[in-house]
C-alpha cells in the first residue's frame, strides 16, 4: 500500500512538472529578425488655403483649396520581433520604416484681393512625400491565427511640392504666373494605427491596416518677379499641412524563425 502511494505521488509530481514546463514554453518570448513590405492608399487632409500679398497697399490674393487628388504609397520595414505561443500579446515588433508616397495633387481657386466676386483663376500643384520612422507594433491577442494589432511611429518626412500651374476662368484675361518653384521640405512626422494580421505560417503573416499620419508641412518654392504687373513673389510661396488617413496591405516574414 505504501509503494502504491509513493508511485501515485511521483506520477502526480511528474505531471505537474510537465504542465508547468509546457506553460512556460507557451509564455516565453522568442526573438526574430523580421522584414515587412506594404502598399496602400493615402486619403489626404489639408488646411484651407494661403493669402499671398505680392503688391503692397492692396489686399492679398486668397488661394483656397477645393480638392485633393490622393496618392498611393509603398513601404518597407525591418527590425526585431518577440513572438510567443500564447493567446494574449503574441507578438511585439520594433523596427525602422521607410515609405515612399507617390504624387498627389492640390487644386483650388484664386480670389483676387480676397474678394469672392473676383474668383478669377484655377490653380494646382503636385505633392509627394518620403518618410522615415521608428515604429512599434503590438499584436493584442491571437484568435485562430487572427491577431489584431496597434502601432505607432515617429520620425521625419521629406515632402516635395512641384509643377505649380494656374489657368484663368472663362472671360478672364490671363496674367503672368507667379511661377512658384519646386521645393523639398523636411518636417517631423508621426503616425498611429490599428489593423489585423493573419498567420499563413508561423513565420509568414499577411495583414490589413489603417494609419493616421501627420507629415508636417508641404511647401512650394518661392515665386518670381512680374515686371509687367509690378508684383514680386520672390518671398511668397504656398504651404499646406500634410495629414492622411491611409489603408494598406502588408506582408511580414520572420527571417530567422525556428
Amino acid at each position: 500500500m505504501t509503494r502504491r502511494i509513493r508511485a501515485l505521488a511521483l506520477i502526480c509530481l511528474g505531471t505537474s512538472l510537465l504542465v508547468s514546463q509546457a506553460w512556460a514554453l507557451t509564455n516565453e518570448f522568442y526573438g526574430n529578425l523580421y522584414l515587412s513590405a506594404n502598399a496602400g492608399r493615402s486619403y489626404y487632409v489639408m488646411d484651407g488655403g494661403n493669402n499671398i500679398n505680392a503688391c503692397s497697399g492692396l489686399p492679398p490674393d486668397h488661394y483656397f483649396r477645393t480638392s485633393i487628388h490622393d496618392g498611393s504609397f509603398v513601404g518597407i520595414t525591418g527590425g526585431y520581433s518577440w513572438t510567443r505561443y500564447d493567446t494574449m500579446f503574441p507578438a511585439i515588433m520594433v523596427g525602422l520604416n521607410f515609405t515612399y508616397g507617390f504624387n498627389g495633387e492640390i487644386s483650388g481657386k484664386i480670389e483676387k484681393y480676397s474678394l469672392s466676386n473676383f474668383t478669377n483663376y484655377d490653380y494646382s500643384y503636385d505633392f509627394g512625400r518620403q518618410s522615415l520612422m521608428a515604429v512599434v507594433k503590438l499584436n493584442v491577442f491571437n484568435y485562430f491565427g487572427f491577431m489584431p494589432y496597434l502601432t505607432t511611429g515617429a520620425g521625419i518626412s521629406y515632402n516635395r511640392a512641384s509643377n505649380y500651374d494656374e489657368d484663368p476662368l472663362n472671360g478672364v484675361t490671363p496674367r503672368v504666373s507667379p511661377g512658384f518653384d519646386t521645393n523639398y521640405h523636411s518636417s517631423r512626422a508621426y503616425m498611429v494605427g490599428a489593423g489585423i494580421d493573419y498567420t499563413i505560417r508561423d513565420d509568414i503573416w499577411v495583414g490589413l491596416g489603417y494609419q493616421y499620419g501627420d507629415f508636417g508641412v508641404v511647401s512650394t518654392g518661392n515665386g518670381e518677379v512680374q515686371i509687367t504687373s509690378n508684383k514680386d513673389y520672390r518671398n511668397d510661396h504656398l504651404k499646406n499641412k500634410l495629414r492622411a488617413n491611409s489603408v494598406s496591405l502588408e506582408f511580414t516574414y520572420l527571417i530567422n524563425y525556428v
